[in-house]
């Protein structure tokens, strides 16, 4: 396993770069991780809720909306719980793969999954959290919810990085960030900008694809059932791919934690020097 320095000073174009590095780096490990942990939730997740979507465009074209209601059964409602927990399952499997990596340990898929459960009900209630103060702070003004969302951005890496209670890893985050607001508002705001760039460098030839066997027909290509079925597979899966490019945010999100613990704390002098006392 190549060696990655976790805690160290960084300005934004080094959490740009390092964040693509340690991907490069630990990409058999990490890639599997999210293959085997987090791709079949979404994709899950897609086909659960492509007929609920199908159903209210057609609605809307028809103007019928006598079963509109009928449309959120339960089926939609377990995509919906689903998504939810593929998010926090995507969230958890990421930075559970920082900190293996961090102390040294070989991020296996046992040592990944290990707490998964107690980690993703943890997140669940940070992201509740999160979300409401956000709303509450929107209905203020929308500069207090993009403040708020700032301060506590580095709350998700500090709540599995250092195993955090939710309301101490948001103590935590709103500490750390302080002064530094405005460089990880940039981290945030440029990381998210690259991780649209490539989703939609996925999403795009799919919509194309999609227009192209509108506009052809799928007579000439043999049977339409399963030309159909061939494009809703393709679709659920790199759609679901896609998902999966929000690990990107999180590596970023935890590159600033670890960079501003260097900055304010002097994590790793000050570990080194209490190796040596000892």
């Amino acid at each position: 396993m190549q060696a990655f320095q976790h805690h160290k000073i960084r300005d934004i174009g080094d959490i740009i770069t390092d964040t693509f590095q340690y991907i490069r780096t630990h990409f058999n490990t990490l890639g599997k991780a999210l293959l085997f942990f987090v791709l079949p939730l979404y994709i899950i997740q897609f086909f659960l809720l492509k007929d609920y979507t199908d159903q209210i465009f057609s609605s809307f074209q028809s103007g019928n909306f006598n079963n509109f209601d009928a449309f959120f059964g339960p089926r939609y409602f377990l995509g919906i719980a689903i998504s939810i927990v593929a998010s926090a399952v995507l969230t958890v499997v990421t930075l559970k793969h920082l900190k293996l990596t961090q102390d040294g340990f070989e991020p296996s898929p046992e040592a990944i999954l290990e707490d998964i459960i107690p980690n993703v009900l943890r997140y669940i209630g940070l992201y509740v959290v999160y979300f409401f103060v956000l709303i509450f702070s929107a209905l203020i003004f929308f500069f207090p919810m993009i403040f708020f969302g700032i301060k506590f951005s580095l709350s998700t890496s500090v709540l599995i990085l250092e195993e955090e209670t939710v309301f101490g890893a948001f103590s935590r985050s709103w500490e750390l960030t302080k002064d530094y607001w405005w460089s990880t508002f940039g981290i945030v705001l440029v990381m998210y900008i690259l991780m649209m760039m490539v989703t939609y460098a996925i999403l795009v030839p799919i919509t194309f694809f999609s227009i192209l066997t509108v506009e052809t027909g799928t007579g000439e290509v043999g049977d339409p059932g399963l030309w159909v079925n061939f494009y809703y597979v393709l679709t659920g899966i790199m759609t679901a791919v896609s998902s999966l490019i929000s690990t990107i945010l999180f590596l970023a999100i935890s590159l600033q934690y670890y960079s501003l613990i260097e900055r304010k704390e002097g994590g790793s002098l000050r570990s080194q020097i209490e190796g040596l006392l000892d």
